[in-house]
């Protein structure tokens, strides 16, 4: 919430009977209470790839997008710089 929207708020909250204002105060601690124990939630799904080896050390890909890693990449990055698969040798 902006600072105008904040200061917005409480001039209308000034205008409301005083029960109304308690309980919108206690309904307003509620929800900032149910937020802050909210765990956040993993929503992108997760893709999975590994590392194909052709022939040389240099020649490394990704096997979700098909791009060529170089090998310091390789040995440093838990997940493809290119389309941002996980590395963990799974490929689903």
């Amino acid at each position: 919430m902006s600072a105008n929207e904040s200061e917005a708020y409480m001039k209308a909250q000034l205008k409301v009977d005083p029960l109304t204002h308690i309980i919108n105060e206690a309904v307003h601690v509620k929800i900032q209470k149910l937020l802050a124990d909210t765990e956040a939630e993993d929503v992108i799904p997760v893709v999975h790839a590994k590392i194909l080896n052709r022939n040389d050390i240099y020649n490394r890909q990704c096997s979700n997008c098909k791009n060529f890693i170089g090998v310091r990449m390789t040995t440093e990055l838990p997940y493809c710089p290119y389309c941002g698969a996980r590395m963990d040798g799974k490929n689903e």
